[in-house]
């Protein structure tokens, strides 16, 4: 597909700056409900009418707001789900599963804590939009593509004038190994009586690790001296000329391809 026809451009508040991502059509699968994935996970499709299968989610009033929604054929609903076993998706809370419907251009989502949320629904090949932009993911081919230096950012957490922020370098290479390391950076304010503030800024580097990594189908495994992290890999942009992965998403954060202009 060419860029023109990309979809749901969003701006995504991430790494300091607002970026304007352009989510691509040929995320979205063909396929209506068939497993085409050896682990059961399905590809996003808005084919049959409703979504089904697995969505990025950007909400249009905070672009920080962003989540993994699993839809299945039988209209179960699942939000920021760890794993997709039948017993891992049995125990996410009830404030984030329940049951979804699409009646014409309007989505009704019971969830399992008594709570109901109705949205305007409109979709194309690429996704669809309600209250926000989800865009439908499909697992990577090849582990090729995820090749590259990456810069993960988790969204600012910021209470008043306080805010603490994590950054992560991880660098994947053709030969099965990785490197990466953190970083952490805080910011507090405090008032006094007379009224003069006392500003405050820390900084904290991880140690840097190294171990292997592993694509199988949708997950990504990452083993070091500390442990294994294992989670579901999809991206959300990419170079449509050389295939290079821009933008993935791993177990909560968004890592971009430092790489790339």
């Amino acid at each position: 597909m060419k860029n023109a026809l990309r979809f749901l451009k969003l701006s995504l508040l991430t790494w300091g700056v607002l970026l304007s991502t352009a989510l691509a059509v040929g995320a979205c699968s063909s396929s209506s409900g068939k497993d085409t994935s050896a682990a059961g996970l399905l590809p996003g499709s808005t084919a049959g009418g409703k979504p089904v299968g697995l969505f990025f989610f950007v909400s249009s009033s905070d672009f920080n707001n962003q989540h993994t929604y699993y839809f299945t054929p039988a209209g179960q609903v699942y939000v920021d789900p760890t794993d997709f076993s039948a017993a891992a998706l049995a125990a996410v809370g009830p404030g984030q599963h329940g049951t979804y419907a699409v009646t014409g251009q309007q989505m009704t989502i019971k969830w399992a804590n008594g709570t109901t949320k109705t949205g305007h629904y409109h979709a194309d090949p690429s996704g669809f939009s309600c209250e926000g932009s989800f865009m439908c993911v499909a697992p990577l081919a090849n582990p090729r593509q995820l090749v590259g230096t990456f810069e993960g950012h988790n969204a600012a957490v910021t209470v008043d004038a306080n805010s603490l922020a994590a950054f992560r370098t991880l660098v994947l290479k053709p030969d099965g190994t990785f490197t990466r390391d953190s970083y952490a950076a805080s910011h507090s304010e405090s008032h006094h009586a007379d009224n003069s503030s006392f500003n405050t800024d820390a900084a904290s580097t991880g140690a840097q690790q190294a171990g292997h990594w592993k694509l199988d189908g949708w997950y990504l495994t990452l083993t070091d001296a500390q442990g294994t992290a294992r989670g579901v890999a999809f991206r959300t942009d990419w170079d449509e000329k050389t295939d290079q992965t821009k933008i993935f998403r791993f177990n909560g954060t968004s890592y971009k391809n430092t790489g790339l202009r």
